[in-house]
C-alpha cells in the first residue's frame, strides 16, 4: 500500500502530514550528488527542508518557522540553493513532515550504550544516520503526543519534533566532515518506524504537573533547544486514567524498573491523575503490572502464535522483535526458539534463502458454496453516498480509523438511524454512560422511542455478541491500549462468527497516520475501510476510502475523499463531492 499527502483545495492551507509509507518519486539516494537534489530528494519524500549556513546548523532564511506549518514548494527550494549552493540541507520534524529523529550524542561522557539499547535495541530497524562526530540520528514517524524538542531526555540522548529540524546527509560540518546515511537505512531504502512505546513514555515521564509537554534543559537556547511544556496531549485524565497508569506501569515493568522504585513511581503518577487513585486502587494497578509483566516472561511462544496468526504474507523474526517490544536479548533469542518450533510443527516454513524469513503455512480451508447463494448486496443505507461508490456483502466488515473527536460516533448513530427500520441492529458502546448516549441521541431530535435497536455496554470479548444472523453490529469502539497489532485478533474473532450479518467497527486513528491504530493488521479482514480526520485549515472532517474490495465505479474507489461537516453533534453535511 502506499501513503497519499491529504488533499486540500489551493488557498485551504496546507494538509496533514505524510505517512512514512509516502514512496520515492523520482529520485534515490544515489542521486544526491548535490545538496540542491538531495533536498529535492527529501522534498519529494513528503519532507520539509529549509537551508542551513554551510558547514552549520543554524538556518539561512530568518522565516524558516513558516515551514514548521506547511511544505516549501519546489521553486522555494530550487531558490535557495541556487542561491546558497553549499547550504546544509535542514530537514523539519514534526507532523508537517511526520517526523521524529533521536539524537544518540555517542561522543558525549554521559552517555551509555546500555541504556540506548534498553530503549532501542539492536532488532529496531528503521532510519539511521551518521553524524560527523560518530553520533546517530535514528528517524521514526511522529507519535500521537505533543513532543516538541528535549535536550539529554536520557543521558547523551536528545530529540526533535515540533517545533525543530535536524541536519541530514550529505550536509557536512566545519571540517567538512559529512553527514551521512549507515548502509541500507536510508531514509529512501527503508520504512520509517513508530518510536518505542517504552522511550515514548519515557519522554511522558518529563512532565510538569503528570499533565502537559516535554521539559527540556533550562539553559538550551536557539531553534533546536528545548521548548516550553505544553498541554494539548492530555494524559491520566478521568476517561483513560485507568488504561494510562497500567500502560506506563507495564512499560516501566519491561524496562525492567526495580518493584521499589516502580512502586514509588506510581505512587506519584496515581496521586496526580484528574481525579487521583485512591492508595487501594493504585497498588491494585501495581500489583496487576507485574503480575502481566511475569506472565509475559513465561508466554512468549503465546505470544508469538498470536502475531504469526494475525500476519499474512512473509515475515521476518526481526518483524517479530519489533512487533512484539522485545527488549531484551533474551526475549528476541525467545522469539527466534518459538519460531524455529513452529517450523519444526509444520505451522510456518522458510521463505526464500533468507535467513529468519518465515511465512505462515496455510492448511485450512472452506469450500465456497457459489451455486447455493444469491448474489444480491447487503441491503445497508451508508452516509455520504457510500452506497454509489461501493458494495457491501453478507459476512463483511467495515472499518472506520478515526483520530479524536473525527466523528466516529456520529456516523456510527447515522447508520442506525438509516438502517433500524430494515435490519437488526446490535450497537455495542465501549465508552459513553446511559445520561451521554441518551444526549448523543437526543440531538437527532424526535421521540427516543422511535429507536429502533439495542444498545449494549461492551468494551470487550464483542464476538461474543455476534451471531450469524442477518444483523448489522456496531462495535463503538475497538480499544486496544498495548500491542496494537493485537487488534487483529478480535476482528478476526467477528468475523469467524459472522454468517448472514456484517459488522461496522470504529477504532482510534493518530492523526498523522495512514490508517486505524495497529496499522495493517486493522485492515486484514475489512472489506471497506474508511477513515476520518478533522482538518483544521478546513474546520471540517475528511473521510477517505482507503480501501474498497467490491467498487460500483470502474475507476475504483480508492483514495476517493470527502470533507463533512457535523453540525450539532448529529448532522452529516457534506462540502462537496467525492474527488481524489
Amino acid at each position: 500500500m502506499t501513503a497519499d499527502r491529504e488533499p486540500v483545495p489551493k488557498g485551504s492551507g496546507s494538509p496533514p502530514g505524510p505517512s512514512a509509507d509516502t514512496p520515492k518519486r523520482g529520485r534515490d539516494r544515489g542521486s544526491m550528488k548535490t545538496h540542491l537534489e538531495a533536498a529535492l530528494a527529501y522534498l519529494d519524500h513528503g519532507i520539509g527542508v529549509v537551508p542551513l549556513v554551510p558547514g552549520e546548523k543554524n538556518p539561512i532564511i530568518k522565516s524558516w518557522r513558516e515551514y514548521q506549518k506547511r511544505l516549501p514548494t519546489r521553486a522555494e527550494v530550487e531558490g535557495w540553493w541556487k542561491k546558497h549552493p553549499r547550504a546544509n540541507v535542514g530537514l523539519v520534524t514534526g507532523r508537517v513532515s511526520n517526523l521524529l529523529v533521536v539524537d544518540l550524542d555517542k561522543y558525549k561522557p554521559d552517555y551509555s550504550e546500555d541504556i540506548a539499547n534498553e530503549y532501542f535495541p539492536d532488532s529496531l530497524v528503521t532510519p539511521t544516520a551518521t553524524s560527523p562526530r560518530g553520533g546517530q540520528h535514528l528517524y521514526f514517524t511522529f507519535p500521537d503526543a505533543d513532543l516538541t524538542v528535549g535536550v539529554a531526555t536520557l543521558p547523551g540522548i536528545d530529540f526533535r519534533g515540533e517545533g525543530g529540524y535536524i541536519v541530514a546527509p550529505p550536509s557536512v560540518n566545519g571540517n567538512g566532515n559529512a553527514y551521512a546515511w549507515v548502509e541500507g537505512l536510508s531514509i529512501f531504502d527503508i520504512k520509517r518506524q513508530a518510536p518505542p512505546l517504552a522511550y515514548i513514555n519515557k519522554l511522558l515521564l518529563y512532565v510538569r504537573g503528570v499533565i502537559g509537554g516535554i521539559v527540556g534543559s533550562e539553559n538550551a537556547s536557539g531553534p533546536q533547544a528545548a521548548t516550553a511544556a505544553t498541554n494539548g496531549h492530555k494524559i491520566l485524565i478521568e476517561g483513560r486514567r485507568d488504561s494510562d497508569l497500567f500502560h506506563l506501569a507495564n512499560c516501566l515493568v519491561k524496562g525492567g524498573c526495580e518493584q521499589e522504585y516502580l512502586t514509588q513511581a506510581l505512587e506519584i503518577l496515581a496521586k496526580n491523575c484528574t481525579p487521583p487513585f485512591s492508595e487501594k486502587e493504585a497498588r491494585t494497578k501495581i500489583e496487576s503490572a507485574i503480575q502481566r509483566s511475569d506472565r509475559r516472561e513465561r508466554s512468549w511462544a503465546e505470544e508469538v502464535r498470536e502475531f504469526v496468526a494475525a500476519t499474512s504474507g512473509h515475515f521476518s523474526a526481526t518483524d517479530g522483535h519489533r512487533e512484539l517490544q522485545a527488549a531484551t536479548r533474551n526475549d528476541r533469542r525467545a522469539i527466534n526458539v518459538a519460531l524455529q518450533r513452529m517450523c519444526q510443527d509444520g505451522l510456518i516454513e522458510r521463505y526464500s534463502d533468507k535467513n529468519g524469513v518465515y511465512r505462515k503455512v496455510e492448511t485450512k480451508v472452506d469450500e465456497v458454496n457459489f451455486l447455493a447463494v444469491a448474489s444480491d448486496d447487503f441491503k445497508i443505507k451508508m452516509p455520504l453516498g457510500l452506497n454509489d461508490l461501493v458494495s457491501i456483502y453478507d459476512k463483511n466488515i467495515i472499518m472506520i480509523a478515526g483520530s479524536k473527536s473525527a466523528g466516529k460516533t456520529t456516523f456510527m448513530l447515522n447508520l442506525v438511524l438509516q438502517n433500524m427500520h430494515s435490519h437488526d441492529v446490535v450497537y455495542m458502546n465501549s465508552e459513553m454512560g446511559d445520561i451521554e448516549f441518551r444526549r448523543r441521541l437526543e440531538k437527532f431530535g424526535g421521540d427516543l422511542s422511535a429507536w429502533k435497536f439495542k444498545a449494549y455496554h461492551r468494551s470487550h470479548n464483542f464476538a461474543d455478541l455476534v451471531g450469524p444472523e442477518k444483523k448489522i453490529y456496531i462495535i463503538d469502539y475497538l480499544e486496544i491500549h498495548d500491542n496494537f497489532y493485537e487488534v487483529a485478533k478480535p476482528i478476526r474473532e467477528i468475523h469467524e462468527k459472522l454468517k448472514d450479518g456484517i459488522a461496522i467497527i470504529a477504532i482510534q486513528k493518530n492523526q498523522a497516520s495512514k490508517v486505524g491504530r495497529g496499522g495493517d493488521f486493522s485492515m486484514e479482514k475489512s472489506r471497506l475501510y474508511l477513515t476520518m480526520d478533522y482538518v483544521d485549515e478546513q474546520q471540517a472532517t475528511c473521510v477517505r476510502i482507503v480501501d474498497a474490495k467490491e467498487p460500483k465505479i470502474e475507476s475504483g474507489a480508492r483514495g476517493l475523499f470527502r470533507y463533512v461537516k457535523i453540525i450539532g453533534g448529529h448532522r452529516l453535511s457534506p462540502m462537496g463531492e467525492w474527488r481524489r
